[in-house]
């Protein structure tokens, strides 16, 4: 009998998992997500533990069961809310750009209410996220707007009023989660219109934090189809544009919210990553994120793409802001099997490692090759001179800052190979959890209402579907042990060098392009090691530059030195510079969820229904775009060209 099928007949009997060496670990691999029993397999996040107190999680705040506890009063008269008077107060406070201590300072000196910042935030969506020239497309970075948010928020600014204190650490944040995140309060696609728009049951396990620590949903962001894509391309919504220009690259797949983030529309908002996915958009957006170590944040009730790889995780437009995300989002959840079934360490909160002289003294491995031969990878090259130069002067950046610069790292002997896990099994046991729309990979199959490039056919999809829960634990399998052995081969090469973290760009060839170039996200994606983005500066086409360093397992607290450090010495990040505009927007919520829709109607029917994605390119999503503003008399939202 293998390692392997001993440790599972162990599980099966309801020995408890010892504590070995590091072979026997790696090898224990079938019970990190589902274990199958004989005939009755275990769901991957069903909570095993003894007693039902022991899977419950920490209250936080409940915007499902607070009830105010003083006698309800008139709200603060400012201008912008539907009852202002003639007499109102315009707040002495700014969404752009602003940050969490800056919002909760606002609030706790009575400056605005929590009402007035989420309007405020649905304000600026309604009017930006459709508003488009007659040569550039819109920048179409949500799917639905939350129509409950505004009551979230009444409910905090009670909560504020009555117990004299904040919610939680993210009170009154307004943030939006990828589209394949699961809320009870909006409809998920995962990019494709052959989900028909199921509704989840249950919020994802992340979406709750965030909502128990105080935050405010305000909407879910388009994504590259079923997650597999890196240029914000769906059926679903069409083509999601980069704020800084938006006939360029967005980056993917979580394409939808990284523009959010940067254009002020959400002070930050949740990705997934496979392989680039929050690393890429972030770094076309000039925002934070984090690749964490796989599996310490949990992806229960996230619409499945691969076990081995994905990883949940925030996007920001500080550091700071970047650590009190991640504090709510890596807490343990006992009903997630990796979380019960590994040892994870977890700091207790990731803001204490904010230190403005983080780099001192840090030892940074430039990045140099991986593998060898015709399978080489060298994240450098490539780049243009102005790209090289730019590369160049952030080293320097570092090495001024006083971190130590180690040059010319490789990494002959990695094994770049991706392990997929299939989507069949896992797929049919999320939609059993949501209504209304398609309950099996089967049925989404026979819609036919995909994008050309995910299928050939409807029989090659029937084949992804029919998948059995022992070919998906053996591909688990394998995967998982690749992954180790890569995670081992990196680990010892940062041991022998003495090193902090490695450092390459997140895009070969700097920033973001009319179509996507070389990204560099597959050292963290097939190690698990976790990767922190940084804006750099800009590049000479004046779009966003990010880099990556990247750690060792479970030591997210170095980073987060790194990133804050560099933030604060450099402060790289400028906004987008939007279109003006003034008065309450030409469009409400509902309409703005129908007009997505129908951009991605049209993008499906025109283009990518039957032809390849990258024939919807800007030119002709922006024609496709006016045409549906045009049908809906929303010509007001189309300006001419600048100039």
């Amino acid at each position: 009998m293998s390692v392997n099928q001993q440790q599972q007949e162990w599980k099966c009997r309801g020995v408890p998992r010892r504590s070995t060496d590091a072979a026997l670990l790696a090898a224990f691999l079938a019970a990190v997500f589902l274990v199958a029993c004989g005939d009755n397999p275990v769901d991957p996040y069903e909570c095993t533990e003894e007693s039902e107190e022991d899977c419950k999680v920490d209250d936080g705040f409940s915007f499902r069961t607070y009830e105010p506890s003083c006698e309800s009063e008139s709200t603060a008269d400012y201008c912008g809310l539907p009852e202002a008077s003639d007499n109102c107060v315009e707040p002495d406070y700014d969404i752009e750009e602003s940050t969490i201590a800056e919002l909760h300072s606002a609030l706790e000196n009575g400056d605005v209410s929590c009402e007035w910042v989420t309007r405020r935030h649905y304000e600026h969506i309604l009017w930006q996220d459709l508003r488009m020239t007659e040569s550039m497309p819109p920048m179409n970075a949500f799917v639905h707007i939350n129509q409950n948010a505004l009551e979230t928020a009444r409910l905090l600014d009670d909560y504020q009023r009555c117990e004299g204190e904040l919610a939680g650490p993210l009170h009154c944040v307004p943030f939006a989660i990828k589209d394949n995140y699961a809320s009870d309060e909006v409809p998920l696609t995962a990019g494709s219109l052959a989900l028909h728009d199921p509704q989840p049951e249950n919020d994802a396990f992340t979406v709750d934090a965030m909502r128990r620590a105080g935050a405010v949903m305000i909407g879910s962001t388009t994504m590259d189809e079923l997650a597999r894509g890196v240029h914000g391309l769906s059926g679903r919504s069409g083509k999601t544009g980069n704020a800084y220009d938006t006939r360029f690259n967005s980056g993917g797949s979580s394409s939808g919210s990284a523009v959010a983030t940067t254009a002020n529309m959400a002070m930050g908002a949740l990705g997934t990553d496979n392989c680039s996915s929050l690393m890429m958009p972030s770094a076309y957006a000039g925002l934070f994120t984090l690749r964490s170590s796989v599996g310490l944040v949990s992806t229960q009730g996230i619409y499945p793409s691969n076990r081995v790889d994905m990883v949940a995780g925030p996007m920001t437009r500080t550091a700071t802001d970047l650590a009190a995300f991640f504090d709510v989002l890596s807490q343990h959840n006992p009903s997630d099997r990796r979380h019960t079934e590994r040892e994870m360490i977890r700091e207790e909160s990731y803001s204490d490692f904010l230190d403005k002289g983080g780099l001192e003294g840090k030892r940074i491995g430039v990045l140099q090759s991986l593998g060898q031969g015709d399978d080489e990878r060298r994240p450098f090259d490539g780049s243009s001179a102005a790209d090289t130069e730019h590369f160049d002067a952030f080293i320097a950046e570092l090495n001024e800052l006083g971190a130590v610069i180690v040059g010319d790292i490789s990494l002959p002997d990695f094994d770049d190979s991706r392990r997929g896990t299939g989507q069949g099994v896992d797929v049919d046991r999320f939609l059993k959890d949501t209504t209304g729309g398609v309950s099996s990979m089967e049925e989404f199959c026979k819609t036919g209402l995909y994008s050309q490039w995910l299928f050939d056919t409807v029989e090659d999809c029937l084949k992804r579907a029919d998948q059995s829960e022992p070919e998906l634990l053996r591909r688990v399998e394998r995967g998982e042990e690749q992954y180790a052995e890569n995670r081992d081969y990196v680990e010892s090469a940062l041991d022998e060098l003495d090193l902090d973290a490695l450092l390459f760009p997140v895009d070969t060839r700097g920033g973001a392009s009319l179509r996507a170039r070389s990204n560099n996200c597959i050292l963290p994606s097939v190690t698990g090691l976790p990767t922190m983005v940084v804006p750099s500066g800009f590049n000479e086409d004046e779009m966003p530059v990010g880099m990556a360093f990247l750690g060792r397992l479970y030591d997210e607290a170095t980073l987060f030195e790194i990133a804050y450090g560099y933030e604060q010495a450099t402060m790289h990040r400028l906004p987008p510079q939007l279109l003006d505009y003034e008065g309450f927007p030409p469009i409400d919520a509902e309409e703005f969820n129908h007009i997505h829709f129908e951009f991605g109607v049209a993008a499906f029917d025109e283009v990518l229904g039957h032809s390849d994605k990258y024939d919807l390119s800007a030119p002709i999503f922006t024609e496709l775009a006016r045409q549906v503003l045009e049908d809906n008399d929303l010509e007001v939202l189309i300006e001419p060209d600048p100039g």
